[in-house]
């Protein structure tokens, strides 16, 4: 699908979000479309949360404008807690929201879309577990694959492999990569991981202290088309420019 022939979802302007009189988001412009791999990227406390609740419809905007070309039900979100009910199993965790809006409902065909979807993510055998008999990444995997159950045009990802230990995050990025590599599906990430936006978004939009947009990284610009990978000479040289460009802004690195 060319850039001319893909269709907005989402197109913000000149959007800004205000709590008690004090601003949050500035003057951030950002369009999405169809199978854009986009990360947020930035410090503890910079909007990056905020923005992708008002992408969701969550938070209404204090000012500018905020149009939508897709319906609520075409959206998920898959936060930093899986947030799995303890009293019921995988299987019916992940099949629970579209059995709670669906009027009408195919039981037998939703079971095996989640069993394929399960199988997927690598939790086939886990669908009549409990989250008490799951590891921190399993519980996450089951709430990627409950996201998914819905088939989403637009995936929206608040850090939610922040507290997963290194070796189960990158098993969780590598396997959002491939999903990616298969399919058109639309996910905008939140995180202040230079490496994971490196590796799950094609444009990062990379935030100030105050909540304004800096800049936006097209990957492609530094990879010149090659897989990027954690070893990549371009993901070292993108976060030498993005620390660069923090520092520019004043921000302490150290807290970054």
């Amino acid at each position: 699908m060319t850039n001319a022939a893909k269709k907005t979802l989402i197109h913000c302007e000149r959007l800004g979000i205000q709590f008690n009189g004090i601003a949050v988001l500035q003057d951030i412009n950002l369009t999405l479309s169809q199978g854009d791999r986009i990360a947020l990227l930035g410090p503890s406390g910079c909007g990056k949360s905020t923005l992708l609740n008002v992408l969701a419809g969550l938070l209404e905007a204090s000012s500018g404008t905020v149009e939508r070309y897709l319906q609520p039900a075409e959206m998920s979100f898959v936060f930093q807690d899986a947030s799995l009910l303890p009293w019921k199993t995988v299987l019916q965790n992940i099949t629970m929201i579209p059995e709670l809006i669906a009027e009408k409902i195919n039981s037998a065909e939703l079971y095996q879309r989640a069993e394929s979807i399960l199988l997927q993510v690598g939790l086939r055998d886990k669908l009549n577990a409990y989250p008490d008999q799951l590891s921190g990444g399993m519980k996450m995997r089951a709430a990627l694959a409950r996201a998914l159950l819905v088939a989403p045009q637009l995936l929206l990802l608040d850090e939610p492999f922040s507290a997963l230990d290194d070796p189960t995050r990158e098993r969780l990025q590598d396997d959002l990569r491939a999903m990616h590599a298969s399919s058109s599906l639309t996910t905008v990430l939140v995180t202040h991981n230079m490496e994971e936006a490196f590796l799950l978004a094609d444009r990062i939009f990379v935030f100030s202290h105050d909540g304004r947009i800096l800049r936006e990284f097209q990957v492609a610009e530094y990879t010149s088309g090659e897989v990027v990978t954690r070893e990549s000479a371009a993901l070292s040289q993108m976060r030498s420019d993005v620390r660069t460009l923090w520092q520019t802004d004043g921000l302490e690195l150290h807290n970054a």
